[in-house]
């Protein structure tokens, strides 16, 4: 599972972990210099797209952006991008953390 590190809730399960322009790891920097590492998702019911959508600045070629906050704790936890048939998140990498499910012997 995809956790928030803020509060330990579950964003996404990790299946939905996807490649997006060949990888699902990108590293962009924003206009005011900073830089984000960032992992792309698919269904994320934990993660909540909000404000209005804009193509300004977009790290993906024909996808508008949105932040996306964490549906419990409201953190920020990365975008959303919606191009013509698909989105999909960048959850930043420092905002999520992963948990591994105990095997079951």
């Amino acid at each position: 599972m995809v956790l928030c590190r803020a509060c330990g809730a579950t964003i996404a399960p990790a299946c939905s972990r996807m490649a997006v322009n060949g990888s699902n790891t990108h590293v962009f920097f924003n206009p005011h210099g900073l830089v984000f590492e960032v992992s792309c998702f698919g269904p994320a019911p934990g993660a909540t797209p909000v404000g209005r959508a804009t193509i300004e600045y977009t790290w993906f070629a024909g996808h508008v952006w949105r932040i996306a906050l964490c549906a419990s704790c409201q953190a920020h936890l990365g975008w959303h991008f919606q191009g013509e048939g698909n989105s999909f998140f960048a959850f930043m990498t420092k905002a999520i953390r992963e948990h591994s499910s105990p095997s079951k012997a």
